[in-house]
């Protein structure tokens, strides 16, 4: 068995070029994940992924 070392590759993330913002859980879980440039929308679905009030 392998273990990766590098973030891009345990995040499978696709390299280094754009944004990405990955909310993790405590046990390494990924709960919410995009990339590129921001928008309401991202916004909105990362208040919705935490919880917050209002959403």
């Amino acid at each position: 068995m392998s273990v990766s070392r590098s973030p891009t590759g345990a995040l499978e993330l696709p390299g280094d070029r754009t944004i990405q913002v990955v909310l993790i859980d405590r046990e390494g879980r990924v709960l919410w994940r995009t990339d590129g440039v921001f928008t309401p929308e991202k916004g909105a679905a990362l208040e919705q992924a935490l919880g917050l009030p209002g959403t």
